[in-house]
């Protein structure tokens, strides 16, 4: 069994077993681990010293790596369609009154 709070294997014979109301079983390895689950309600991926914290920690940093992956440096003289030199309107303009 692991703990809910912690993510620890609990040895046999070791441990809490917590019921509730409706039925369900939470064990937990330790009573800091029940206090801070049951008592001040924390979350076990917003606790740092937890397994479930390392493990979301890992996962956001692998998510942050593929998202920087994805992103590349564009240059915007090779891009198509950016390279583009816009002309003044002004010299629009004269070049239609030359022609008439």
């Amino acid at each position: 069994m692991k703990c809910l709070f912690c993510g620890a294997e609990i040895p046999k014979g070791k441990g809490i077993m917590y019921v509730r109301k409706d039925g369900k079983i939470l064990y937990f390895d330790k009573r800091k681990c029940y206090n801070n689950y049951l008592k001040l309600k924390r979350s076990p991926t917003k606790t740092r010293w937890t397994n479930y914290a390392h493990k979301e920690k890992e996962r956001l940093k692998k998510a942050r790596e593929k998202k920087a992956m994805g992103k590349k440096a564009v240059d915007n003289t090779t891009a198509p369609g950016k390279a583009k030199v816009k002309k003044p309107k002004k010299d629009i303009i004269k070049k239609e009154t030359e022609t008439n």
